[in-house]
């Protein structure tokens, strides 16, 4: 059986908040993504200073790997994962047999218990954040057999436990490699956070995607398409009643416009007269 194909931490955490995104990077064509604008170059340049800033106020000493490739990390990362007593900036992961990689910020290994650090610009970490954490806690004890802690720290020096969960973390990797085995992209996200977002959005107005509609986004849009719902047509056809919509009990009545309403910029705060919320279309999630 060949092994499977190597996906990144980051591959997972697509697979959740841009799983257009995700299939274009392993797909798409290159040209066709969005130039690193001004804003994206600043956002990356604050990350890898508040980096450095929380690495040196949480660790005396040391072991950077950040400048090495990533085989070259993987192979001494190895070798560093040996001592009983190690901090290692940089380092990499990646086992065949689970088909997954990862770049962790950080992994302390003191008096036989492991910990890794990930840092974050965020003040809070959202879902994104946490599951990329997981597969790194993942590969650390599936792939090298390794009783890891697992932590998001925030620019303010927060921590944020993440608790293991080995059943959540298996699910997000089946759903990315679902993702980048299709032969065609999944639906769109409109005004997707996305290095493909001027694409998105032209694929999300051509075939009216229910993203075009105020307050859904990508975790929203997975319920609704696992219902059949696709476009603004379907969400306007949608029947509103929790009862109606056992399979996507987490959104409660699913939004719909009252008949006779008219398709316009209506606003999410607006309620229909079978008790769904409205959620207009063309705004911004």
């Amino acid at each position: 059986m060949a092994d499977p194909v190597v996906l990144s931490a980051s591959d997972i955490a697509l697979a959740r908040s841009d799983p257009f995104g995700l299939w274009h990077d392993h797909h798409g064509d290159p040209r066709l993504k969005d130039p690193e604008d001004e804003y994206a170059l600043f956002l990356k340049e604050q990350g890898l200073r508040v980096e450095k800033e929380l690495l040196v106020k949480r660790h005396e000493r040391f072991t950077d790997l950040k400048g090495l490739s990533f085989e070259a990390a993987v192979t001494q990362t190895t070798q560093l994962l040996k001592y009983g007593h190690v901090v290692i900036y940089g380092g990499a992961l990646e086992s065949r047999a689970l088909g997954l990689r990862a770049r962790p910020d950080v992994i302390q290994v003191e008096r036989g218990r492991c910990v890794i650090e990930e840092y974050k610009l965020a003040g809070i970490p959202d879902e994104t954040h946490q599951i990329q954490a997981l597969v790194y806690a993942y590969v650390l004890k599936k792939g090298y057999g390794i009783e890891n802690e697992c932590r998001v720290v925030s620019r303010f020096n927060e921590e944020f436990p993440i608790p293991y969960d080995e059943v959540e973390i298996e699910a997000a990797v089946r759903r990315a490699r679902e993702i980048v085995s299709r032969e065609t992209p999944p639906y769109p996200t409109y005004n997707c956070r996305s290095g493909w977002g001027r694409l998105q959005n032209k694929a999300s107005r051509d075939l009216h995607d229910v993203t075009l509609a105020w307050n859904v986004g990508a975790v929203h849009a997975e319920k609704f398409h696992q219902m059949n719902i696709h476009t603004l047509e379907d969400l306007v056809r949608a029947d509103p009643r929790p009862e109606e919509n056992s399979a996507c009990p987490q959104l409660g009545a699913i939004p719909a416009y009252p008949k006779g309403d008219p398709v316009g910029p209506l606003r999410p705060d607006r309620t229909s007269s079978r008790g769904g919320t409205l959620f207009g279309f063309g705004g911004h999630r």
